[in-house]
């Protein structure tokens, strides 16, 4: 029997003076990011999420540096794509750059090689590029929504400076074959499988959230992204629904019993709605 996986990704939206973040959205990042894509910069927790709807994808970047009102992240810490060991092994040998012009609303995005690449790697991500899969350059002018105060970002970004974070992201330890095999495995197991469209993703996420009664007095600053993954029978029904681990540490880490209380939500939520 044919079973389709999921990582589904859950986001409330708060509408709060207190809360502000800086979203780019109806940028052209294709082929790298797909149609619709949103990036949520966050200068407090130093983070920037890229949000692709149409796969329910995620991926997470940790900002490095920032030069006046440019950010600067080359710092991919997990993405919903590939296992968390295959990112690590990821990030050892490809190096993705980011950087975002908050005055003239522009996104920067490059993919490098780095030293030490193996051979088979590097061919496989010059043949995603030849097919038009990848792109090593993007740039774009992008829509902004920017609720920062502008003396709190300035404040912000100067601490970002002074912190001065950035290592580009060099990881000198050894690159292990086998993790390169996996995440080469990964890759192209992303291809073949069985991808939902927009419509069909927009009803499973519709019933999803008609089922969830949403926890009351959550502060503002509770981080509202969490992500699940589901396995279903052809029927509808649940194989199996399950927090990511990172998410399942996060639930038990210290000051996220708020976050832990919503994720949990969640996860009811789509329990009461099955099947699908």
């Amino acid at each position: 029997m044919k079973k389709l996986f999921l990582i589904i990704v859950l986001k409330i939206l708060f509408i709060s003076s207190s809360y502000s973040q800086i979203i780019y959205r109806n940028c052209n990042l294709e082929p790298n990011y797909d149609k619709g894509s949103e990036i949520v910069i966050d200068l407090e927790s130093k983070t920037i999420k890229v949000i692709t709807p149409a796969k329910s994808g995620l991926a997470v970047h940790n900002i490095n540096q920032s030069f006046g009102t440019v950010i600067v992240s080359s710092n991919l810490v997990h993405t919903s794509q590939m296992s968390q060991r295959s990112t690590e092994a990821f990030t050892k040998v490809m190096n993705i750059e980011m950087s975002f012009d908050i005055e003239n609303h522009t996104v920067s995005i490059l993919v490098e090689k780095k030293p030490g690449i193996t051979d088979e790697f590097s061919k496989h991500i010059d043949d995603e590029v030849a097919a038009g899969r990848l792109s090593y350059s993007i740039q774009d002018t992008c829509d902004v929504e920017n609720t920062y105060d502008p003396m709190r970002e300035k404040k912000l970004l100067n601490e970002i400076n002074s912190s001065n974070t950035s290592s580009n992201n060099q990881n000198n330890s050894e690159i292990n074959n086998d993790d390169l095999k996996n995440l080469l495995a990964e890759m192209n197991s992303l291809k073949n499988d069985l991808q939902l469209t927009e419509a069909e993703m927009s009803q499973l996420m519709k019933k999803i959230y008609s089922c969830w009664s949403i926890p009351l007095g959550l502060p503002s600053n509770v981080d509202k992204t969490f992500k699940i993954n589901l396995q279903f029978k052809e029927d509808g029904s649940i194989i199996s629904a399950e927090h990511t681990a990172e998410d399942k540490i996060k639930m038990q880490s210290s000051g996220q019993s708020n976050f832990k209380v919503l994720a949990q939500s969640g996860m009811r939520a789509i329990k009461l709605c099955a099947p699908y």
